[in-house]
């Protein structure tokens, strides 16, 4: 009697393992991205719309988002800011690949030169609630907190002509704050 019960323990608890893995192979991050441009003045406003491409560490995979699914007005000194949902934890993200793409590309204006906008960095924030056993009581406590990680270009600030773009790597430290 007592081999059954440790088989039937045992097998349960790989069967949770195997739960817990699948349910952790389809976590989704929701992440709210901010890009600055620069306040240089090397360059006029655009209409346009911010691409971005999420790059995990140790591979050669990437996630593609449209940041501005309309197109926007990038001036100098700006902020955009959107959502995006990756399967990407943020620890494990190697860059951000920035692209951006004028609202009318086949514009005869810039038939011989591409415009360019510069940008000084990208900001990705991850807010989360967790559960944590409590000693004290005896039921889980929640704790809410988030992760926030700039990426940075190899020169600052950086020109992207229409069409291109630029790899921004993780600058700084990881902030993480709970609550």
């Amino acid at each position: 009697m007592m081999t059954y019960q440790v088989s039937a323990f045992a097998l349960a608890i790989v069967f949770f393992a195997n739960i817990s893995y699948i349910v952790n192979a389809d976590q989704a991050f929701y992440y709210n991205v901010a890009v600055q441009t620069s306040g240089s003045t090397k360059f006029s406003a655009h209409e346009g719309k911010l691409k971005l491409s999420v790059v995990r560490i140790g591979e050669e995979t990437t996630e593609d988002f449209i940041l501005t699914p309309r197109a926007v007005n990038l001036t100098m000194n700006s902020r955009y800011t959107g959502e995006i949902k990756s399967s990407i934890g943020l620890a494990n993200i190697k860059s951000v690949y920035l692209s951006w793409t004028l609202a009318t590309p086949n514009s005869p204006d810039f038939a011989t030169e591409k415009p360019s906008i510069y940008f000084d960095e990208i900001v990705l924030e991850y807010w989360y609630t967790t559960s944590v056993p409590a000693v004290i009581y005896g039921y889980p406590k929640q704790i809410e907190g988030h992760r926030l990680q700039k990426f940075c270009p190899s020169t600052q600030p950086i020109g992207i002509e229409h069409a291109n773009g630029a790899s921004f790597h993780a600058c700084g430290p990881m902030v993480e704050q709970t609550y």
